[in-house]
């Protein structure tokens, strides 16, 4: 869905102002119409990276000025997710890049180090990568993690996750699309309907969106604990080998203490978590 730039507040969000470098022209897909991402470095407030349908860029003053960091345009539609190590006192930025919008493309994730000019290069792909999405451990900021998409299909090709920051080379297979056991591999699809059990047989499919609803997050304090959202949320406690459903959207709201609508696109910790 379009939008208009990115905003920004000095106030706790009582009031917003556009940053003027983001604004598009009026009836122009702009670098900035779709903006998927925005990331602020903790170590320096005045830098901060924006994923969006074009690819990924810096800003070193606030916002003022940008550069390009991956050209990502054109059919591929640019970068989905960015996430950034925000304790030390050097940390690395990632960058999935690609969706399901090209199939003759793999997604990849970028790394760079949160720095004035880092250049960014590609740690990880795999066939038939799609939209993925990342998040890193707060416990541990070199244990990184990533849900990918099919990019034909749209349900879950894989978990990965990599304990040495992201490097190439790093980056294993937590659970794979291939899994013997079917709730492992149900966390971009809507797990009720893949079981005939549960609807029929004549009902039963894969109904995937993983093109749409597609994030992970990591516990704060348990590097091993992983949640995703997708139609349903689903968590693991053995660093995304094994998961089990966490709530199902068609129970009761108000009723059932499992219920969450469906369609998950973020996943948060309370500060005092």
């Amino acid at each position: 869905i379009r939008g208009n730039g990115i905003y920004k507040t000095t106030d706790g969000g009582a009031t917003w102002v556009a940053l003027s470098a983001t604004v598009p022209t009026p009836g122009v897909a702009g670098t900035f119409s779709y903006v998927n991402q925005i990331v602020v470095s903790a170590r320096y407030p005045s830098r901060l990276y924006a994923a969006t349908r074009t690819g990924l860029y810096r800003s070193n003053d606030s916002g003022a000025t940008w550069s390009t960091l991956v050209d990502a345009g054109g059919v591929v539609r640019g970068c989905q997710d960015l996430v950034i190590q925000q304790k030390r006192s050097v940390g690395y930025v990632f960058a999935s890049c690609g969706t399901f919008l090209d199939t003759a493309t793999n997604a990849k994730i970028y790394r760079g180090l949160d720095s004035p000019s880092s250049a960014f290069t590609s740690v990880f792909t795999v066939a038939n990568m799609g939209r993925t999405s990342l998040a890193i451990a707060p416990s541990n900021e070199s244990i990184v993690y990533a849900l990918a998409a099919h990019k034909n299909s749209d349900g879950m090709l894989g978990v990965y996750r990599s304990t040495a920051n992201g490097n190439a080379g790093s980056w294993t297979t937590q659970v794979a699309s291939t899994d013997a056991n079917k709730l492992n591999t149900l966390q971009l699809t809507n797990p009720v309907y893949a079981y005939a059990e549960c609807v029929g047989a004549s009902n039963a499919g894969y109904y995937n969106q993983g093109w749409y609803d597609n994030v992970i997050a990591v516990d704060p304090a348990n590097p091993n604990i992983v949640w995703t959202g997708g139609i349903d949320l689903m968590r693991s406690t053995d660093g995304g080998k094994n998961w089990g459903i966490a709530n199902y959207w068609w129970f009761d709201s108000g009723v059932d203490p499992q219920y969450a609508h469906a369609d998950n696109h973020v996943i948060r910790f309370h500060p005092g978590y």
